[in-house]
């Protein structure tokens, strides 16, 4: 069920710009006035996770392509695609169990 982590496709290290966007390699943008303003977050992108919803507690496995802090807002905000229809959902960082960099078993 789980695919290898991509090689390409993911931003980190960077905020998204609205080219990652139209290029697939991002699920949002986080800007004001034209201009990127998220702050990249430390941590491994791409990676596997779990998000659970927090209304309906369903879960969706996928992999995590991009986190940005919204410091407007004061949330991390996560970009993911859903595993195995590799739809995008983008949540907040508490929305995710994270899995790591190794492939689940199951």
């Amino acid at each position: 069920m789980w695919p290898e982590l991509p090689k390409t496709g993911f931003v980190t290290g960077r905020p998204a710009t609205r080219q990652d966007l139209a290029n697939g390699c991002a699920a949002f943008v986080i800007e004001s006035g034209g201009a990127p303003t998220g702050r990249p977050v430390s941590m491994e992108v791409p990676q596997y996770a779990i998000h659970v919803d927090g209304r309906t507690g369903v879960r969706k496995a996928g992999v995590i392509i991009q986190v940005e802090a919204d410091e407007a807002r004061h949330i991390v905000v996560v970009g993911f695609r859903t595993v195995p229809d590799n739809k995008e959902l983008v949540a907040t960082l508490p929305e995710f169990e994270l899995l790591g960099t190794k492939r689940p078993d199951k």
